[in-house]
C-alpha cells in the first residue's frame, strides 16, 4: 500500500506542476499521480490519513516503528493546522494557525 501524499491547495498544485509531463518523461509513474490527493479540505485530508493508518494497523505495519508516514504538502499561502494538545490523539481537532504565527524561512 502506498502512503498518502496530500497536496493542500488544489488549484495551485494542479497548475504549478505538469504532472502528465512528469509521467510522460518517466520521472514518476501514472500510479504515483493517481495516489496524490489534491484538496482544499482539512476533513478530506484527515480522513485520508486516518484511513491509511487504520489499514496499516489492520495489517500490523504500524505500532512498532514500521511503515511509511503520510506526507502533507501545503501550497504557498495555505493556512497550516496544528492539533489541540489537551485531547486524546483520536479526538484531536485541527486549529488554524494564523499566518503571523507560522515561522517563515530566511531568504
Amino acid at each position: 500500500m502506498q502512503f498518502p501524499i496530500i497536496l493542500f491547495g488544489k488549484y495551485y498544485w494542479k497548475n504549478a506542476v505538469n504532472w502528465q509531463f512528469l509521467v510522460d518523461y518517466g520521472t514518476i509513474s501514472q500510479s504515483d499521480v493517481d495516489h496524490l490527493l489534491f484538496t482544499d479540505s482539512v476533513d478530506e485530508a484527515y480522513n485520508c490519513i486516518v484511513n491509511y493508518l487504520q489499514k496499516q494497523a489492520d495489517i500490523g505495519c504500524i505500532g512498532h516503528g514500521q511503515g511509511p508516514r503520510p506526507a502533507v504538502i501545503s501550497a504557498p499561502g495555505t493556512p497550516t493546522r496544528k492539533p489541540e494538545v489537551n485531547q486524546p490523539a483520536k479526538m484531536q481537532k485541527m486549529n488554524v494557525v494564523e499566518e503571523a504565527e507560522v515561522e517563515k524561512p530566511y531568504v
